[in-house]
């Protein structure tokens, strides 16, 4: 995990080998507040909700993953579709 920029000043830890982004405490609040991340017209334009019903139950059998920082069990929460 990577300290790297984000949008509106905020710093996330991103992994170098598959992109994902991890966000501490209050971080991903602060990027929904971002003025910019007006996703409302994308949203809109989605498909019905089939494909993420599917995704949403497959994770849900997914195991729980381990913070990298404090090696505490984190929780899971949809953003966006993801």
């Amino acid at each position: 995990m990577n300290p790297t920029p984000y949008k509106g000043g905020v710093v996330v830890d991103a992994c170098s080998s598959c992109g994902g982004m991890y966000l501490d405490g209050e971080e991903l609040e602060k990027v929904q507040e971002i003025r910019e991340n007006d996703y409302s017209e994308e949203l809109a334009k989605q498909p019905p909700f089939i494909d993420r019903a599917y995704e949403m139950a497959r994770q849900k059998n997914a195991p729980n993953k381990i913070c990298p920082k404090c090696l505490k069990e984190m929780h899971r929460r949809e953003w966006l579709g993801s």
